[in-house]
């Protein structure tokens, strides 16, 4: 590989362009423009700062995955222990116990009548 088409590489690549795109413009191999672009570490998406919902701490997220909003597994899990309450349930519905007669949601869908293991071998067993 050419030093010209090495600097093509990183300006197409630069430009949005995917490996596919770029070997047939260059008349390159698709494998040889991929582990160029490795070994370089040329990527088409650039890093985006965002902020973590729990602490503000600002991380780099790739911008094909704007969906993150938490910077690490610790704060992710924290937050949704914190904010269990507010999760919308509208597919769950209230069922009522073949044992205890006890309440309990399910999903919609779901066939249970027991609100639990224990309540179901009791039911069948006892």
């Amino acid at each position: 590989m050419t030093p010209e088409q090495k600097e093509a590489i990183m300006k197409l690549r630069a430009d949005g362009l995917g490996y596919k795109a770029i070997a047939t413009r260059l008349s390159i191999s698709v494998n040889s423009v991929k582990s160029f672009c490795q070994r370089q570490k040329v990527s088409q998406w650039e890093k985006n700062e965002q902020e973590c919902e729990l602490c503000g701490h600002s991380f780099g997220a790739a911008s094909k995955a704007n969906n993150k909003r938490f910077c690490s597994k610790e704060c992710r899990m924290k937050w949704w222990n914190r904010n269990k309450g507010n999760i919308r349930r509208a597919s769950q519905v209230e069922h009522f116990c073949q044992h205890c007669q006890k309440k309990f949601k399910a999903y919609l869908h779901e066939r249970r009548k027991f609100c639990s293991h224990q309540c179901y071998i009791k039911e069948r067993f006892w």
